[in-house]
């Protein structure tokens, strides 16, 4: 298990985009979803491998891989993680993964654990 003192910034290698689903309106009284990295010059991150597994499923193969990325903490107004799980995905090197959700590890406000899926979000 990856402790807080085991991350340096030196095993920051992967520069990686964390992208929120925004809405914005359209002018015809509707909406449209984009994606909007925040920051959008991206930050750096260590990514790490959990697990794969392969399944049939509806007549083909099915493949389901298991990330960690580690990011510095950022904070919002109140302390709290600055990003939230629901509608957030991380794009790296051109694929995306999914986050499940985000740890602040060992409660030290100092690094953040994403646990991703690789794939979009649906």
């Amino acid at each position: 298990m990856v402790q807080c003192c085991d991350i340096t910034t030196a095993s920051l290698t992967a520069l990686v985009f964390v992208e929120r689903r925004v809405r914005t309106a359209d002018g015809q009284g509707g909406w449209t979803e984009a994606w909007v990295a925040d920051p959008p010059e991206g930050v750096w991150a260590k990514p790490t491998g959990l697990s794969g597994t392969e399944r049939f499923e509806a007549q083909r193969n099915e493949s389901t891989n298991l990330f960690t990325f580690f990011l510095r903490f950022r904070a919002d107004a109140n302390g709290a993680p600055y990003w939230s799980a629901a509608d957030t995905r991380i794009r790296a090197r051109g694929r995306y993964y999914n986050v499940l959700s985000i740890v602040d590890m060992e409660l030290r406000q100092k690094w953040l654990r994403f646990y991703v899926q690789e794939g979009d979000v649906t």
